[in-house]
């Protein structure tokens, strides 16, 4: 039988460890080069966002509120994640903001608070419970 050696040299360490940080710093740039391209489309997400559906702002800044209500310290850092990826936050909005235009569109209600029409077949009735004889 054949065994293998199991182990790992250190010219083979030092190979994959080499690997990994080019991958890292290529992931690094590709995060970067997105991050600026971004930066030049958010003003046009943003105003795109409000004229679709201004209420992911506002359900945002409640989320935001609820955070620091919650904790000031999870506020503070939510707060400061999303002033550094703004754009990402942007594009985040903008999903909901579609999502929830579709949704609208397909359930034919134009809030979600609008009260259902009265349908006697969805309330409860008064019933009684008869016993039968087991014999």
């Amino acid at each position: 039988m054949i065994y293998r050696n199991k182990e790992l040299g250190l010219a083979t360490l030092i190979v994959l460890l080499l690997f990994f940080a080019a991958f890292m710093v290529g992931l690094f740039y590709l995060m970067k080069g997105l991050y600026y391209i971004m930066l030049f489309v958010a003003p046009i997400l943003a105003i795109s966002i409000l004229f679709i559906d201004y209420r992911s702002y506002t359900a945002f800044g409640n989320w935001l509120k609820r955070k620091y209500k919650k904790d000031l310290l999870s506020g503070v850092t939510w707060t400061l994640v999303c002033v550094a990826g703004f754009p990402f936050v942007l594009f985040i909005l903008l999903y909901r903001a579609l999502f929830l235009k579709g949704i609208e569109s397909t359930s034919g209600r134009k809030t979600p608070q609008t009260k259902r029409p009265h349908n006697e077949y969805l309330e409860y009735h008064d019933y009684e419970i008869i016993e039968e004889d087991q014999e």
